[in-house]
């Protein structure tokens, strides 16, 4: 993990070309530092997480079959419904609040 403000962060989004100002979704960097590196962003990040979970949250993976304006369209949806429901922070929470997450993040 990697919060969007971070120097790591501010690197990937310059060389995927990612607009600075668009920072209100997920995005999931797939395999980081390998040829193959690629980025997803919206529902395309959310659902290949889901598939590398597993279980239960991999069968809400079979949504894809929906155009992806349609997914991101009820992604938009629900990130606004999650801001008004926890807030809007201009920095990441969890590091702030919790020591023991540090080391799960790139700094």
């Amino acid at each position: 993990y990697t919060p969007l403000q971070s120097q790591i962060s501010k690197s990937l989004l310059i060389k995927y070309k990612v607009n600075s100002d668009e920072l209100d979704t997920v995005y999931l960097v797939v395999n980081p530092h390998l040829e193959s590196e690629y980025l997803l962003q919206k529902s395309d990040a959310i659902f290949y997480v889901l598939r590398e979970i597993g279980g239960f949250w991999w069968f809400l993976s079979g949504l894809r079959v929906f155009p992806r304006c349609v997914l991101n369209f009820f992604y938009d949806r629900i990130a606004s419904f999650r801001y008004r429901v926890f807030g809007k922070t201009e920095s990441c929470a969890v590091l702030a609040t919790s020591p023991e997450w540090k080391n799960r993040f790139l700094q």
